[in-house]
């Protein structure tokens, strides 16, 4: 059974059923931790967060999608 409540083999269409993800469900979505995470998004190797409000970010489901079906087959989740 899934840890999330959505299916996250599931398209996501931008505009349409796309999704915000908070902070913890990118990270297990992704299996990387926090720090690991900052760096990727700082150094451009993974998408950039929305801003959600003054203390709040997340992440369109559609774009942590696409970044991990761009993965190398071995390194994909």
């Amino acid at each position: 059974m899934s840890d999330f409540n959505f299916d996250v083999n599931e398209p996501a269409v931008p505009g349409v059923n796309d999704r915000i993800l908070r902070k913890d469900e990118v990270l297990k979505l992704v299996g990387v931790r926090q720090s690991q995470l900052r760096r990727m998004v700082l150094g451009k190797q993974f998408p950039a967060h929305v801003k959600l409000g003054k203390r709040a970010i997340g992440w369109r489901l559609s774009d942590v999608q696409r970044w991990l079906q761009s993965l190398p087959q071995g390194e994909q989740q």
